[in-house]
């Protein structure tokens, strides 16, 4: 593979795109702004400024999505006990798990 980075980042909104629930989705979304990190330093190398914002707006995006990758409205409920254990309802399976180990 000798693509660049940022058609690797585009890659991963692709395969997404056609598996929106996938269960790997919050590690494609961190490899993704991996790779737009990447992008940003080689386009700062060559002194491409018109398009690092783009590069950092897509990357800080990303990133969220990896670190937060359930949607605040996707939660009905959400009641706190102790430690910072948690009970919610009405979520899937991969999203609770997803949240229980965060």
């Amino acid at each position: 593979m000798s693509e660049g980075p940022v058609d690797e980042a585009n890659f991963v909104d692709y395969w997404l795109e056609k598996r929106p629930r996938t269960p790997i989705a919050p590690f494609l979304h961190l490899f993704k702004a991996h790779r737009l990190r990447a992008g940003f330093e080689a386009a700062r190398a060559k002194h491409e400024k018109a398009l690092m914002p783009t590069l950092v707006k897509r990357y800080r995006e990303a990133l969220d999505k990896a670190r937060y990758p359930v949607e605040p409205q996707e939660v009905e409920e959400i009641q706190r006990f102790g430690r910072g254990a948690l009970i919610i309802e009405n979520l899937s399976f991969n999203k609770l798990l997803t949240v229980a180990r965060s």
